[in-house]
C-alpha cells in the first residue's frame, strides 16, 4: 500500500520518485503441486529447468509444495512445472542438503542434459548475471561470490558431461545435515584467485 505523503502514487510531493520495498509476483494458473503427482509423469527436460535454477540459485527450499503444475494441453498425462516460493535462494551461506532439493532423486536427474540445456548451462554469462543482481537488486558481495561459484560449478560440470545428480549430490549439496557444502570450501579456497 503506498504512504499517504505519496498520494498512493509513489511520487512525492517534489516530483521525486520514492523507493518502495516489496515483490512482484505473477498469478499462474496451475493444477497441483508435485505435492499430487509421481515424478514420472513430468518430461526429463521440466525437471532439468527446475535443477538448474536451483543450482544457480542455490535455493534451500524445494519442496514438492514448492513446484506447481500445469497439465500441457498436447499431452494430457503430463504436466510443465512452474517453480514457486524463492525465499530461500541466493544467501550468503552454502548450506544446501541432500533434502533440500525434491527433485534430487528424481530419475530424470541422472539422465544427461539435452543439447537445448546443455547450450543454455554453457553459454550462462556469469559475470553479467553477478553484475545484474548487484546494480539492479543491490545484493552483497557474499551472496555474490555463492552465486557465482554454484554457476561455474554447474558450467563446469556440464562441460564435463556430469548429470545433474552428479553435480548437485557429488559436489554442491552436504550429506551430512551439520557439515559443510563443497561449494563453500571451494570458495574459501579460491576467492583470491578466481572471484
Amino acid at each position: 500500500m503506498a504512504s499517504a505523503s505519496t498520494g498512493g502514487t509513489g511520487i512525492s510531493s517534489s516530483g521525486d520518485l520514492v523507493k518502495k520495498v516489496g515483490s512482484f509476483q505473477e498469478y499462474v494458473y496451475s493444477e497441483c503441486s508435485m505435492d499430487d503427482l509421481s515424478p514420472s509423469k513430468i518430461s526429463v527436460e521440466e525437471v532439468h529447468k527446475i535443477a538448474i535454477l536451483d543450482i544457480r540459485i542455490m535455493n534451500a527450499d524445494r519442496n514438492v509444495a514448492n513446484i506447481m503444475c500445469q497439465r500441457i494441453p498436447e499431452d494430457p498425462d503430463h504436466f510443465r512445472l512452474i517453480p514457486i516460493d524463492h525465499g530461500y535462494s541466493l544467501r550468503s551461506v552454502c548450506d544446501v542438503a541432500w533434502f533440500d532439493w525434491c527433485w534430487l532423486d528424481w530419475p530424470q536427474t541422472k539422465v544427461p542434459l539435452g543439447k537445448k540445456a546443455r547450450d543454455y548451462v554453457l553459454n550462462l554469462d556469469i559475470d553479467e548475471d553477478v553484475r545484474l543482481l548487484k546494480e539492479r537488486l543491490g545484493m552483497g558481495d557474499d551472496v555474490l561470490d555463492y552465486y557465482r561459484v554454484s554457476c561455474m560449478i554447474l558450467k563446469s560440470g556440464v562441460k564435463a558431461g556430469l548429470t545433474l545428480y552428479e553435480i548437485a549430490s557429488g559436489i554442491l549439496c552436504r550429506t551430512d545435515p551439520s557439515g559443510e557444502c563443497i561449494g563453500a570450501t571451494f570458495l574459501d579456497h579460491t576467492k583470491d584467485t578466481f572471484l
